[in-house]
């Protein structure tokens, strides 16, 4: 069965806004290392993923980059930008393949401001990227990957697919990925 190309946060939208906000949103794909965000700079679009997965990445000063956060059909990668004028240092980039619905950045930015059934959702979100964040920082400091994967219990075709926002729909995930989502899995109930 496959899952509705939908994301998450729009759905908690209330109706009547929520179809007030899809006559901006435009349907894209999202080919693999699309640039969604770059470091410091503020976004010309806001993404609703709908499928695929974003990865958000730092730089280190030796040059190397580490993943630090994704995002899937759960949210919206530029909604961090909202939260104030701090520029974003992170770089943010398609690394699954998917699809969005797409607006220009300013023009959300105002609704965000102008309105709370827009701005309250999203306000939740980014609380819950950075109760998550906290984990994986957590986890990382705690346990190495190996030690992390090989303590991952097995679970149903149906646990694995809502773990991975892929409801119905098989794709290929990282493992690290799909190891962080099973060990956060076990903390907070998102199924």
């Amino acid at each position: 069965m496959p899952y509705p190309l939908s994301n998450v946060l729009l759905d908690s939208i209330p109706e009547t806004d929520r179809k007030k906000l899809l006559r901006h949103l435009k349907p894209m794909p999202l080919p693999v290392k699309t640039s969604l965000y770059e470091p410091d700079d503020q976004p010309k679009y806001i993404h609703f993923l709908t499928s695929g997965i974003a990865s958000i990445v730092t730089s280190m000063e030796d040059g190397g980059t580490t993943e630090v956060g994704t995002v899937g059909r759960e949210g919206a990668p530029q909604g961090v930008h909202l939260l104030g004028p701090v520029p974003v240092s992170t770089r943010c980039f398609m690394q699954i393949a998917g699809t969005g619905l797409r607006m220009e950045y300013g023009s959300f930015e105002r609704l965000f401001h102008e309105d709370e059934t827009i701005r309250r959702p999203l306000l939740a979100y980014a609380q819950y990227q950075t109760v998550l964040l906290g984990q994986v920082a957590g986890c990382n400091r705690l346990h190495g990957m190996e030690e992390v994967i090989g303590s991952i219990p097995i679970r149903s075709t149906k646990q694995t697919q809502q773990l991975s926002g892929f409801a119905g729909k098989r794709d290929t995930l990282s493992i690290r990925w799909f190891s962080c989502c099973i060990l956060l899995s076990t903390v907070y109930d998102i199924s």
